[in-house]
Order: C-alpha cells, then structure tokens, then sequence
C-alpha cells in the first residue's frame, strides 16, 4: 500500500476509461482506493507520509446507454440461434425483464422463486448465513429484502430449465459460476459486435455498440415507465429509496 501514490491511481483510471468503463465506475473505484489509504493512515498501518490529495469529480445524471426493444429482441434471438450462446440468452432475458444487478442475478437460486405467487424474493442472507458459508452469502446493495413480479418471459424460460444441482438458476459459458467481468467480455465480443451492421453507431450519441451490463437496468426502467408502473413501486423493485435514474425515465 505504500506504493500507492496518485500518479498510479491516476493511471489506474486512464486505464479503466481505456477499458470503457462508465465514469461512475469510475470515481467509485478511485473513491474506495482513496478511502482505504486513509484507513490504513488512521490504524497506523501506513505512515501519513503516504496520503495525497486527489480531486475526484462525482459524475452528474448518467452516460449508461439504454436499449431499445429492438434491440434486446435481436440480441435475445441472436443467443439462441447459437448453441453456445443459449446460456448467454437466458441471462439477457432475465436482465431485461427484471432489472437485477448483475451480481444479485448470479446468486439466484431456484428457491428465490415463487412460481405459485409468480414472484421474485431477493433476501439478504450475510447475517443469516453460518459462518463458513457467510462469505458466499448474498447481499443486496440497500440491505433490506425485495421482490418483484415475474415476467412472463422470464417464467416461460425458466419453466423448460433443467435445474443444476448447485441451486444456481443461472450459470457461466461452461456451466460455472456467473461472473460478471467474463459476462461483459462476452456480451461485447459476441452480441454487440456481431449485430453492430444491424444496429450502426450515431455520431456523437450513445448507441447500441455502448450498451453494457447495467443497460438492461435502464431497459428495465425504460419499459416500466412506458407501461405505467407506478414510480415508488418501480423503486421497491429496483431497491432505491430514491433514484435520479428512475426519474429520468419517468420525465421522458
């Protein structure tokens, strides 16, 4: 930790922007690297020597693309019609009609579905959990439970799965754990430039070739707005008590 000092942090960001990652990511990156050399000052871990002052600007509104039925379908269809994607498909299909988190769609388990009420029951389980399984405990970002409907889609999809005997509903490319970083790599390797002639980029707009991961959250909320779902019951769903993000989509 000594041998963090701003001129790496600094080149640490310009190597997440290389890697497209979206400026909220950012900041909250960097914010946390700065938090902890802070902490280690204050436990005396580090000398104080080793703190700097870094100015971080906390981005405003949001750069995250949102994608459009169009092209949700295409990608959907462009899965499927490839074995090897099919894991791929069942998992934009659950984005797209739930708005999950990534990480809280890779921890779902077929117990966390209630196909007798059609609902979706997301718990926070960390302080439930015994202590040699508590750090693969789930933990939602608020701390507090949730749930949400289960679209029909997403029933119909889930219905015809055969169910893995590890409990988790969805799973990586060779039936492991889902994770996140080899998810993006996939999605933008696979999908996005496979079906960018379909879908061109916009000069100096955000386009489909921008969409990510937390694309199909804003799609989500897009849909839900569109379709009348009421504001504070979209937030419950999304587990915000208040976000700027649903309020931008309910203003268009």
């Amino acid at each position: 930790w000594p041998s963090v000092t701003k001129r790496l942090l600094e080149s640490y960001g310009a190597w997440l922007d290389d890697q497209d990652y979206a400026a909220a990511s950012e900041y909250l990156e960097l914010t946390t690297l700065k938090q902890t050399m802070k902490w280690l000052a204050e436990e005396k871990l580090i000398p104080p020597s080793c703190l700097f002052a870094m100015h971080l600007q906390k981005p405003k509104g949001t750069t995250t693309y949102c994608y459009q039925r169009a092209e949700v379908d295409a990608m959907v269809a462009h899965c499927f019609a490839r074995p090897e994607l099919a894991w791929l498909g069942e998992v934009v299909v659950a984005l797209a009609t739930t708005g999950l988190r990534i990480s809280e769609l890779a921890s779902l388990r077929w117990d966390d579905f209630d196909f007798v009420a059609n609902l979706i029951r997301l718990t926070d389980n960390r302080h439930r959990a015994v202590k040699s399984e508590r750090e693969q405990a789930r933990a939602t970002k608020s701390h507090h439970n949730r749930s949400l409907p289960m679209r029909a889609e997403l029933r119909a999809l889930l219905e015809k799965k055969i169910r893995h005997a590890d409990g988790r509903v969805f799973h990586g490319p060779h039936g492991g754990l889902l994770k996140p970083d080899t998810l993006r790599t996939i999605l933008i390797r696979d999908v996005l430039k496979a079906l960018i002639k379909q879908f061109p980029p916009v000069p100096h707009k955000k386009s489909f070739a921008d969409g990510r991961l937390h694309s199909f959250r804003h799609y989500f909320c897009s849909m839900s707005a569109t379709n009348n779902v009421l504001e504070q019951i979209l937030m419950t769903w999304l587990g915000h008590h208040d976000s700027k993000m649903v309020r931008q989509y309910y203003h268009l």
